[in-house]
């Protein structure tokens, strides 16, 4: 149920967020921008509530990877200083000799932050917050711990803080799946998070990660322009062809679209393509991932690109495509692009995943905005 209200709901949200993106172009007046800043949020926020639900349901599709972690923290040490405020002080614990881990980077920040601020909203009148990461070698794991001085968790509650939706924040301070996210994304990567806690003397939330084997792999951003290559956009659903068809010619490509697997091949036969975008979940015997085994096997040298809102199909796929999950960004979209069209990366940086950018802004912005709360969820 989870995975098939996510798909439909992040097709829904990919049309609001392609629209977005062109309605941003032709708005002039302070009053229309800081509408289209407010539907952006709520986009962004309703995208990261699915993201958490599927984390949870470990249905999410992750791509993991070998991943530096205390590159990651101060990827996001920006986002985290900001939910914190003034009040409260960040230490960091960073061992030298720490290992890799084997974690998908986008839900590893994800969970990073959602503990941040869970431990921020128990230290209403300031304290301490510490970020702790350490070698456990008996298992072969890393163990990342963030640690508060706040007012602690009572026996009552310490058994339903992983609950979906539960949460003892007033209405409309807390969805109550920070923490279910976090349960969910350490299960997913075989892992494990344990919680111990103190009445009136604070909480350290811990979770236990595989070390990563393969060298650690560094977050690239910035493309050049993708000049006049062809795509191919494969997409059953003519609004969300429509957003998507707009993102690509604001980057620069020329796109013909295909509504079913069938099309796509004739299209393919017919006209020359340099690369092929095509969503997962489609209806007919010839899903998007059936439709890119075809081509590889027929055209090998061809890029293919697929997305989804949800499916147990991209779960697999990742070692043979690239998957990007809806609702994605612009700046996610070119992102792949440039890898599949040799149009590489100019850069490497340390900052947060590329399609992890627009739900991070939108938990800063939220977090900047929102009271102080004296309990957690």
């Amino acid at each position: 149920m989870t995975g098939g209200v996510a798909h439909d709901f992040n097709n829904l949200l990919m049309i609001i967020s392609g629209n977005l993106h062109r309605i941003k172009r032709e708005v002039t007046s302070e009053r229309g921008r800081l509408a289209l800043g407010a539907i952006e949020t709520a986009s962004e926020r309703a995208a990261s509530l699915t993201r958490q639900l599927l984390t949870f349901a470990r249905r999410q599709s992750v791509n993991p990877q070998t991943i530096n972690v205390a590159d990651r923290i101060a990827a996001v040490r920006e986002v985290l200083t900001s939910a914190l405020g003034g009040a409260i002080k960040l230490n960091m614990e960073i061992r030298a000799d720490l290992w890799p881990i084997f974690v998908d980077p986008t839900e590893f920040e994800t969970a990073l932050i959602n503990l941040v601020v869970n431990a921020r909203d128990a230290m209403a009148g300031g304290g301490t917050l510490t970020i702790e990461a350490r070698n456990v070698p008996e298992a072969a794991q890393v163990v990342i711990s963030v640690t508060d001085t706040g007012e602690g968790i009572p026996d009552d509650v310490m058994n339903r803080v992983f609950d979906p939706f539960f949460t003892t924040k007033p209405v409309g301070k807390g969805t109550g799946l920070g923490l279910s996210q976090v349960h969910g994304f350490a299960h997913q990567a075989d892992g494990r998070v344990e919680i111990t806690s103190a009445l009136g003397k604070g909480t350290t939330v811990s979770i236990y990660l595989p070390r990563g084997t393969a060298p650690a792999q560094r977050t690239a951003t910035g493309h050049r322009a993708p000049g006049s290559a062809t795509i191919l956009l494969i997409e059953d659903n003519p609004a969300v062809a429509d957003a998507s068809t707009g993102l690509l010619e604001q980057l620069g490509y020329t796109v013909r679209w295909a509504s079913n697997a069938e099309a796509a091949l004739s299209e393919i036969d017919a006209n020359g393509i340099d690369v092929v975008f095509s969503d997962i979940v489609m209806p007919g015997r010839i899903d998007g991932l059936k439709l890119a085994r075809t081509i590889r096997d027929g055209k090998p040298e061809l890029p293919i690109l697929l997305t989804t809102g949800y499916s147990e199909s991209a779960r697999d796929v990742r070692s043979d495509f690239p998957v990007l999950r809806k609702p994605y960004h612009i700046h996610d979209l070119s992102r792949e692009l440039a890898k599949l069209t040799g149009h590489g990366v100019d850069s490497a940086t340390s900052g947060p995943s590329a399609d992890a950018s627009g739900e991070f802004d939108a938990i800063a912005r939220d977090v900047a905005a929102r009271p102080k709360a004296k309990a957690r969820s």
